[in-house]
């Protein structure tokens, strides 16, 4: 099959699940306001966005008619980085109070009982989508750095900004690697495994998989085929460990593998039985919103064609397709 064919469609998909203009404007407002504040707290501070933002592979959250009336919310992760944090509740508490003696950040809702960050919720708006920041305090000692993790009163090694700078630097390499972490982390949320299958997970999973195939969707399977195989154990979960932190085992955070492993695998297998037959409804049960194909029979149609052709028609001033003398 010419997976080609379907570039057009997936670059007008990845349109669709990126972020709007509103959310985009939404985002700047609040960095501008953040940096503010951050530097204003903590003149030694040097402040920077993490996660998502930085990995530039945001995918619009769902709404709550998208999501069977359950909204998706997006965010960013903003390090307040210092060399003179010390203990690591305290930082916790000495960003909380920054953000509430804040003119603005003061009057939304700050969650204080998160495990390694403080979180600025906005209301929803008229989607049912939610926003909100989390100020990570981020602690560098000899090069290294760490974050709070308040359930143990101690600073846990944790480093957002080199992971950042490894995928980056992988998907600078590559060029679709970004749109299949998007696509993918979109189908996850498709899937309601948002809260199970984290970022990170998926973009460590893409970057060790990733195949160049020449085309968008041919990419996106050869990635899921190394997925597959990295997921290949169907009864324990197997060690993906951090780019960036040796130490860590993301696989150890799954609170349900082989949830995460049929997502992988179950995707796979619905997509290359609707690209053999060419099936444009099987794909947009597949993709979802967003995604628009018409499959070969259908624009080789007459009643396709005819479209197509009075298309240009109205485009010059006609309104019922007819051409008039």
């Amino acid at each position: 099959m010419q997976h080609e064919k379907f570039d057009q469609p997936l670059k007008k998909y990845l349109e669709a699940i990126t972020l709007t203009v509103t959310q985009e404007s939404q985002i700047d407002v609040a960095l501008e306001g953040i940096l503010a504040l951050a530097l204003a707290a903590f003149p030694d501070a040097v402040v920077y966005a993490q996660g998502s933002f930085a990995t530039d592979t945001m995918a619009k959250p769902l709404t709550a008619k998208q999501g069977g009336g359950k909204a998706g919310e997006y965010d960013i992760d903003i390090a307040i980085e210092r060399e003179t944090w010390e203990d690591a509740t305290d930082a916790l508490s000495d960003t909380a109070d920054a953000v509430e003696d804040d003119d603005t950040f003061g009057k939304l809702t700050i969650d204080k009982t998160k495990d390694s960050c403080v979180r600025i919720a906005y209301p929803e708006d008229k989607t049912g989508v939610a926003f909100h920041i989390d100020l990570v305090p981020t602690k560098l000692e000899s090069g290294a750095r760490s974050v709070p993790d308040r359930s143990n009163e101690e600073w846990k090694p944790s480093d957002a900004k080199q992971f950042a700078e490894w995928f980056n630097g992988n998907a600078a390499a590559q060029s679709n690697m970004r749109q299949i972490a998007i696509i993918l982390k979109r189908l996850r949320d498709l899937a309601d495994l948002t809260d199970d299958i984290k970022s990170i997970f998926i973009l460590t999973l893409v970057t060790r998989a990733y195949y160049s195939s020449g085309s968008i969707m041919g990419d996106l399977l050869s990635t899921l085929d190394g997925i597959g195989t990295i997921l290949k154990d169907s009864d324990a979960a197997p060690r993906i460990e951090n780019p960036v932190n040796t130490g860590e085992d993301l696989a150890a955070h799954l609170t349900d593998y082989q949830a995460v492993r049929a997502f992988f695998l179950n995707t796979r297998e619905k997509m290359v039985g609707a690209l053999a037959d060419d099936d444009a409804v099987a794909l947009k049960d597949i993709f979802g919103p967003g995604f628009e194909y018409a499959a070969e029979a259908k624009r080789n149609s007459p009643g396709a064609a005819a479209a197509v052709i009075a298309a240009p028609v109205r485009a010059f001033g006609m309104t019922d397709g007819t051409i008039s003398d």
